[in-house]
Order: structure tokens, then C-alpha cells, then sequence
């Protein structure tokens, strides 16, 4: 071979390996790149050129919808329209993605039929491809005043029915309006959202995790009820916090029985019971509530967790919810639940039921026990000294008249130095029919009058349930 071919064939293969590096980069190292790609149209295509089910509230009202576009047939725009009220939960469908039960049930929303090869093969196949439909276990009535009752305060409210484990509220504040995400000027809308400090894309009863403080002495109580250290009528050593007079203690006295220290948040005294358990005790109390454990839920939970205490000084932080405690609205909700079921946690529940294109119903929620944390004994104490502090303790404003209510206040500081108040709590406390958690950022200080400023959020959403949702 002479000079002029050899130089021409290895011209020749040098762009053929050329090309097929190429094509090899955009076939297999970018082709994630190109295919999220918003400019691209058959991306757009096959998110848009699907209808989606319907998603419902327990009442049957309409979440969330496909509408086809009018001048474009082959396209269709998801729809809220309740707008910001189930961003959270519900998600959204757009060209940023799939969130929420949006995305955990694409699945079975997303219709087979598009305009794709796919799509064409599945309708050829003889396969069922038409668009399944949610209703949730989401009261829209109850969402709805969890909502009004955060207001403009930062923080999130979760509601439960403790025998079923059925998710009947969640709230989450500051929120956003779903439509934003999906319609025109959806570009603009998300890079706002995204860059806002005050987060409104967290979901604040699921995403985000807060110091519990005193609620989580719930669990110390708990602890020495099921370990038989001490009854309601125990008397302990009146223990006062560092620094301090524990304005708790009676003054013709320095013992203080259970009861009282868990009314009048003596929170030494249940702090004194955890560390002489031990931290491994009290992390394995929290574990049986859903601490440190992956929790079922249809829409991304937050693990709620604490960290393993190895001295009795760490045990007794851990127990007044410090040192590293963390937990989500939900969590903290599913303890309340757990006390008010008669010790035992149902799985949570989002989904109640899914249809069919038909109407016919191919799934229903049933019920599922997730764990047993307390005994019926301890949990009827436990449900009794919880009511007392609704009575008559630190939780007095969380009461309703003519309602014998359960619950616990708390105050913590959150990592940017804020008060975070909390309560949790459920009523009626003899037949409980629903369960609460609320945390509120920046909600009120240690010692406010009748406890923290989430305490009568918590109250108008169990009245609301008592009393208000056949209105």
C-alpha cells in the first residue's frame, strides 16, 4: 500500500471511530441528559401526551385532573384545584417531574395510551392501558382547617385515626401553589420557589424532622409504665433543672409522684426515670414507635430518629428530646396514635382506595398493625395522665368543652436557635376517633401560659373532627 491510501484509510478510520464514540456518548453517557431535557419534544411527548386519573379526598372531591389541551389534541395539562392546599401531599405532574402521590402512584395514573411506539405496542398487545384513579383517605374539610389554623406560621399539623391508621390531614406551611409548577411561566415559578429561604417545596409534616423537646417524655413515661419502675401514683425525687427552682415541685415537699411530673412537665424527674433505665432501653421504647425505623407511607417519609445514648446523662437528654432527637409531625401523630389505640401503631395510610377506568375498585385500604410499643395497661395510664394534662397541666389550651381530650405540650429550641412548640394529643380520650401532632417554628416560649402555641392549632382540628365535618 502506498503512502496517499495508507494516509486516506487511516484518515477514513479515525472519523469512523470518531463517529462511533459520538454516537456512543449521546446513546449511553448522556442519553439520561437528553431525555429529561425539558427542550425535548418527545420527552414532552410522552409526559404530556398521557391523561392521568383523577385523585379525590375521602369525600370524593377532585384533587387533582387531566384536562386535554383545546388547541392541541394529543396533549394534556394536569389541574389542582384546591391550588396550594395539597401541593404537599398530592405533588404535582410537570416537566420538572413527578412529586408526591404523583410520582408514587404514576404507575398506576399515567394512562398507557400516547402517541409513542409504547404506547402503540401496549394498545396492540391488548393490554389495559387506560388511566387509574386515587381516593384518598385526605379529608378535604379537615385539611382544610389544619391549613387555616397554621395560618401564616411556619411549622405542619398531621392527623391520624388512630384505630386504622387512615391519614386524615396533613398541612404543611408555608405552601405553594401546585398550578404554578405545570402551567405557563413554569420555568420562572419553580427557580422562585426553589431560591425562597422560607422552603415552601418542604413538606414540613413528613420532610422535615424538629427537636420534639417535652412531647418526647411521652416515650420516658412510657418506658417506666412498661418496665413497671413506677405507676401513675409513684413518688419520685422532685428533681429541678439546672440552674434553677422546678416550680413543679410542691413546696411542703420534695417528692412528686409520676402523674404529676408528667401534668406539670417535671421534665427532671421523667428525665431521672430514662437514664436509670438506660439509653438502650429508651432508644428501644422509641424504636417500637417507628424511631430509627423505616415507616410504610405512599409519599417520602424522613426517618425520625435519636441517638444511641451510652451514659445515663445522655439517656436523660435524649429523654427531654435533645441531644440529637429528631422527629417529623407524622412521627410524633403515630405515638399519639399508638397511645390512643390501646398500644398498638397501625401503619399510615394516604390511599384508601384505587379504581379502575371503569369504576371498579381494584385496591381498598385495609388496615395493617405495625407494632405493638405498649402494653393495654400502660397504654390506658399513659392515656389517663395525658388527659390530666389537658385538664388541669400544661396543655390546657388544647381543651374543648364538653370533650375529654389527651395530648402533651412541648418546647424546644430548633438548630437555628428558635423556639419550636409542639403538641400532640388525641380525643375523645375514651373512644379516641382521631390523633394529632402540631409543631409550629418560632411558636411560643418554655412557661407560656396553659403551654404551647400548637396546643390550640391541635384543638381546632379534633373540634373540627368532633364536630364540624358533618357541617
Amino acid at each position: 500500500m502506498n503512502g496517499p491510501i495508507r494516509r486516506t484509510a487511516l484518515v477514513l478510520l479515525a472519523a469512523f471511530l470518531a463517529l462511533a464514540a459520538t454516537a456512543t456518548y449521546w446513546q449511553v453517557f448522556a442519553a439520561d441528559r437528553l431525555r429529561d431535557d425539558p427542550r425535548n419534544d418527545r420527552a414532552l411527548l410522552a409526559r404530556t401526551g398521557r391523561q392521568r386519573g383523577s385523585i379525590s379526598s375521602s369525600e370524593g372531591l377532585i384533587l387533582a385532573h387531566s384536562v386535554r389541551e383545546p388547541d392541541e389534541s394529543r396533549r394534556f395539562h394536569r389541574r389542582y384545584p384546591q391550588d396550594d392546599l395539597y401541593a404537599h401531599t398530592v405533588g404535582f405532574s410537570s416537566l420538572f417531574g413527578d412529586y408526591g402521590l404523583e410520582e408514587s402512584y404514576a404507575g398506576q395514573l399515567a394512562s398507557g395510551r400516547d402517541f409513542t411506539v409504547s404506547g402503540a405496542l401496549n394498545a396492540l398487545l391488548g393490554q389495559d392501558t387506560r388511566a387509574r384513579s386515587l381516593q384518598l383517605t385526605l379529608h378535604h374539610g379537615l385539611t382544610r382547617a389544619a391549613a387555616g389554623a397554621l395560618g401564616g406560621r411556619t411549622g405542619a399539623a398531621a392527623a391520624l385515626d388512630p384505630r386504622t391508621g387512615a391519614v386524615l390531614a396533613l398541612a404543611s406551611s408555608p405552601r405553594f401553589d401546585a398550578n404554578a409548577v405545570v402551567g405557563p411561566g413554569a420555568d420562572a415559578a419553580w427557580e422562585e420557589l426553589s431560591a425562597d429561604p422560607a422552603r415552601p417545596l418542604v413538606n414540613r409534616a413528613t420532610g422535615a424532622t424538629y427537636p420534639p423537646g417535652s412531647v418526647f417524655t411521652v416515650l420516658a413515661a412510657a418506658l417506666a409504665l412498661e418496665r413497671e419502675t413506677a405507676r401513675p401514683d409513684s413518688l419520685l425525687p422532685a428533681r429541678s433543672p439546672p440552674g434553677g427552682e422546678a416550680e413543679c415541685v410542691p413546696a411542703e415537699r420534695n417528692l412528686i409522684t409520676l402523674e404529676e411530673a408528667f401534668i406539670w412537665s417535671c421534665d427532671e424527674t421523667l428525665a431521672q426515670l430514662a437514664a436509670d433505665a438506660g439509653g438502650e432501653a429508651l432508644a428501644e421504647m422509641a424504636e417500637r414507635f417507628g424511631f430509627n425505623r423505616p415507616l410504610p407511607l405512599d409519599i417520602p417519609l424522613l426517618p425520625s430518629t435519636l441517638p444511641t445514648a451510652g451514659d445515663p446523662a445522655a439517656a436523660a437528654q435524649t429523654a427531654l428530646g435533645q441531644r440529637g432527637v429528631r422527629a417529623t409531625a407524622l412521627q410524633m401523630a403515630l405515638v399519639a396514635a399508638a397511645t390512643a389505640n390501646e398500644g398498638k401503631l397501625m401503619e399510615p395510610q394516604l390511599v384508601a382506595r384505587i379504581f379502575d377506568a371503569g369504576g371498579e375498585v381494584v385496591f381498598q385500604f385495609a388496615p395493617r398493625v405495625f407494632s405493638e410499643p405498649l402494653r393495654l395497661d400502660s397504654a390506658l395510664a399513659l392515656t389517663a395522665m395525658m388527659e390530666r394534662a389537658v385538664a388541669r397541666g400544661g396543655g390546657v389550651r388544647a381543651r374543648i368543652p364538653g370533650v375529654r381530650v389527651a395530648g402533651k405540650t412541648g418546647t424546644a429550641s430548633a438548630p437555628d436557635g428558635g423556639p419550636v412548640s409542639w403538641f400532640i394529643g388525641f380525643a375523645p380520650a375514651d373512644y379516641p376517633e382521631i390523633a394529632v401532632a402540631v409543631v409550629v417554628e418560632a411558636g411560643g416560649e418554655e412557661g407560656s401560659p396553659g403551654g404551647s402555641a400548637a396546643a390550640p392549632i391541635a384543638a381546632q382540628l379534633m373540634e373540627f373532627w368532633l364536630r364540624g365535618r358533618a357541617g
